[in-house]
């Protein structure tokens, strides 16, 4: 832990994990533009299309509830070149994906790096950077973490209005090298590692509740999908994610602390958390689809609607980090709330 009386190390550090979070993160929505060309090409419907999103964040959201085990079983150095390794091979795999099944894969290859990078990088900031500090840096943080998924609709657009969809994943590439290169001279391992092992119980339900629960869905904006079948899928991810919950307070070493919910604020301010990101994440996907579906304007135009918020939140962040020092999350979630209640409405009467 003696990096962190090293500012120096402590800023190569940050700036490499941020950059690597960055890169997974902005993958998320850079997909949103080059749908209708993807799907003009190989010749999928929409919805078919949709689960290079969809699926991405399926198994994002699988993952995550491993990253804990992974931080504390392997050294942070390895991991984090690991999860950029894999990231890596998924971005070379959807760039030369000969059709649509193998983009697919290659989507879902890097969303394993992403379910695993995100709480990572997060909880590698709330180790190395002292708590009277924390609200800035975190704001900091927020400009990289944040800003990957909002520009990527518009920096997609900015690349489609010129260039093929493949280009994509091609600009991914030499960032993701260098990540890699980075994480072996300025990243150190934390946490001494754990000799310990995952409840393989506990996995399987995750996995299987979170992935029957998400894809069921998923398959809720389908109009020609079977009722039947998306509720038996619905049913069956609860079911799991049920048993996986009251497995955790069963066993000794739960794969999640689940024990932090009984406390009310904190399920409270979860849930706030859960309505913010949906409804940042919620346009990013839709935007763009719309625009180029319904409205028929261009790539271009496109990307000018996403332009003002993803340059909002860039300016933003900082000053956010640094009121949240000084005003605390009540204040700071009331002002923020206000902004995206005014947002919402304008869009719904525009």
């Amino acid at each position: 832990m003696a990096i962190k009386n090293n500012r120096s190390k402590v800023n190569l550090m940050m700036a490499t994990l941020l950059l690597g979070s960055f890169i997974t993160t902005l993958s998320e929505t850079l997909m949103n533009n080059g749908l209708p060309m993807i799907m003009e090409e190989t010749h999928v419907s929409q919805m078919s299309a949709q689960w290079l999103n969809t699926g991405y964040m399926l198994v994002a959201g699988m993952i995550m509830p491993l990253a804990a085990f992974f931080m504390h079983r392997f050294p942070l150095k390895r991991l984090f070149t690991m999860t950029m390794g894999i990231f890596l091979i998924g971005t070379l795999i959807s760039t030369f994906a000969p059709n649509f099944t193998f983009l697919l894969l290659g989507r879902l290859v890097q969303a394993i790096a992403v379910g695993i990078n995100m709480p990572l990088v997060t909880n590698v900031l709330t180790i190395i950077i002292p708590a009277k500090n924390r609200g800035l840096a975190i704001g900091i943080a927020g400009i990289i973490i944040n800003l990957g998924p909002a520009i990527g609709p518009t920096l997609s657009g900015v690349i489609l209005e010129f260039y093929d969809w493949r280009i994509l994943f091609i600009v991914l590439l030499p960032f993701a090298i260098l990540t890699l290169i980075c994480t072996q001279f300025f990243v150190e391992n934390l946490l001494e590692p754990k000799k310990i092992s995952a409840d393989f119980q506990s996995v399987l339900y995750a996995i299987v509740g979170l992935g029957s629960l998400l894809y069921s869905l998923g398959r809720l904006g389908e109009s020609d999908s079977n009722g039947i079948y998306t509720a038996l899928f619905a049913l069956v991810g609860i079911d799991f994610i049920m048993i996986f919950i009251k497995r955790q307070f069963k066993i000794g070493k739960p794969l999640l602390d689940l024990r932090v919910f009984a406390y009310k604020q904190y399920r409270l301010r979860i849930f706030i958390t859960l309505l913010v990101s949906g409804s940042i994440m919620a346009p990013e996907l839709m935007l763009p689809l719309f625009n180029q579906n319904i409205l028929k304007v261009s790539q271009i135009i496109s990307v000018e609607v996403m332009i003002p918020s993803a340059l909002a939140m860039a300016v933003l962040s900082p000053f956010a980090g640094r009121l949240y020092d000084k005003m605390g999350i009540e204040k700071m979630a009331m002002i923020g709330g206000t902004f995206r209640i005014n947002y919402c409405s304008t869009n719904v009467f525009l």
